[in-house]
């Protein structure tokens, strides 16, 4: 569907119309990430998921990347309608291909849960055969087991300041850097290239160290990341010259990105697998909501108090995501907790 949006935009004139499908394909688009999620949960375990999931994550940077180089190219040789047509024409295929090959557990290929196959699993849960892991839950267990959970609106809550963060720099950067630090049109475009470039960095470093360093624990990591981003912004404020402001572009991309990232690995840890795309969608809306008040209250705020309350109010937003986050420091996926709490009876009896 998000495909199909883009060719409609190809063919649109009217700017009712592009509001319509853009609308659409941003709706669509949306709907990727749960199913994700999900997918993810059941093909790797708790201890191996958040390098796993930083690797997916890159997805977004890399295809920026190939719609940077390829836009240009068919706007000057084919006109502007196939920026829409090219991408369009892509994901479809691409979406032949995901139908074709994904599965969405190993039970549905007669093979043994994750659990089973890395030993997270108990022994009574191992002893159960391979398809009781894939029990219905209803909607209604479902909802509850997802939103239920404290752990998962700490970080919901968390994930609504990171984009605050995130957008307000990305959104409103190059216009802070135009305007206030002397900045060329191509330098802009150079730091945001690096920004995007540091992202896909610091996620996939967020998931390898969350997985090899803090055994499956997400809190630790994103406290880190958001109180060094509070001092990266503070720095972008007072620092000049185009060396100095890409220096931090860079570090910005890099810590924004890890609580990105781990926002949806920890709703999912908490939430169990089952109900890991519920989760990782409540995650996800926050995130928007805090995309559209950074678009609209970062220009309110630049006109009341100048661009620098714009990113005074990101470090404010990075600290109170730091601190939602803490509220998870010790927290880990359930598997984890019993795993390690039947090793430690096993060696007292």
């Amino acid at each position: 569907m998000s495909a199909i949006m883009n060719i409609c935009l190809g063919f649109s004139s009217a700017i009712t119309l592009f509001i319509a499908f853009g609308a659409l394909n941003h709706c669509f688009q949306s709907m990727g990430w749960p199913p994700c999620a999900r997918m993810l949960t059941h093909w790797f375990s708790p201890v191996e998921i958040g390098t796993r999931w930083a690797l997916w994550n890159t997805s977004q940077q890399i295809g920026s990347a190939a719609v940077a180089a390829l836009a240009p190219f068919l706007l000057q040789n084919f006109g502007w309608r196939f920026i829409f047509y090219i991408p369009g024409i892509i994901s479809m295929g691409i979406a032949v291909l995901l139908f074709n090959r994904l599965r969405d557990t190993p039970e549905s290929l007669k093979l043994p849960s994750v659990e089973k196959m890395t030993g997270l699993a108990s022994a009574a849960e191992s002893s159960k055969k391979w398809n009781d892991d894939e029990e219905k839950l209803s909607y209604k267990e479902t909802i509850v087991m997802a939103l239920g959970n404290k752990l998962v609106w700490y970080v919901a809550f968390a994930n609504f300041f990171v984009y605050i963060c995130r957008m307000s720099i990305f959104y409103w950067g190059p216009t802070f850097l135009l305007e206030f630090k002397g900045s060329s049109f191509t330098g802009v475009g150079f730091q945001l290239v690096m920004f995007d470039f540091a992202a896909m960095l610091g996620g996939f470093c967020a998931g390898i160290i969350s997985d090899k360093v803090f055994k499956g624990r997400r809190g630790p990591v994103s406290v880190s990341y958001m109180l060094l981003l509070a001092v990266t912004i503070g720095a972008f404020i007072f620092v000049s010259g185009s060396v100095l402001s890409t220096i931090c572009m860079v570090f910005m991309g890099f810590f924004i990105s890890g609580p990105q990232l781990l926002a949806g690995v920890a709703a999912s840890d908490f939430a169990s697998k089952k109900a890991a795309a519920t989760a990782s969608g409540l995650t996800g809306t926050f995130g928007y909501a805090g995309s559209a008040l950074a678009g609209w209250g970062a220009g309110f705020v630049a006109d009341k108090y100048g661009w620098s309350g714009v990113f005074y109010c990101a470090i404010a937003a990075a600290l109170l995501s730091a601190v939602l986050f803490s509220l998870t420091w010790n927290a880990r996926s359930k598997a984890l907790t019993d795993k390690e709490q039947d090793l430690d009876a096993s060696e007292e009896d």
